[in-house]
């Protein structure tokens, strides 16, 4: 997938967590920006390792742990779906 702008990670972010659900046996339900992933998805921490291996897939770019969540490679608490697109959007530089 073309990744260029913000609405192209969000697209994708969806896409991912969608596809992570299925893989859960999950029914993700309308995914809205400000639902979390641990609280309201019910996404362990381990699936979140994992959310960014599919998004890399996805997104056909390099994009490392490290790169979303920078230097304590820990994500700030239960991030919401909007929180998410940002950071990948910092992981890979991209700013419109």
């Amino acid at each position: 997938m073309k990744v260029r702008t913000k609405a192209d990670v969000w697209r994708c972010v969806l896409e991912t967590v969608e596809e992570l659900m299925e893989d859960l046996d999950q029914e993700p339900g309308e995914l809205t920006p400000d639902l979390t992933l641990m609280g309201d998805l019910g996404i362990k921490s381990m699936d979140v390792i994992h959310l960014i291996l599919l998004l890399k897939d996805r997104i056909g770019r390099s994009l490392t742990y490290k790169d979303v969540f920078g230097e304590e490679q820990q994500p700030p608490g239960d991030l919401s779906l909007a929180q998410l697109s940002d950071l990948v959007c910092r992981g890979l530089r991209i700013t419109a």
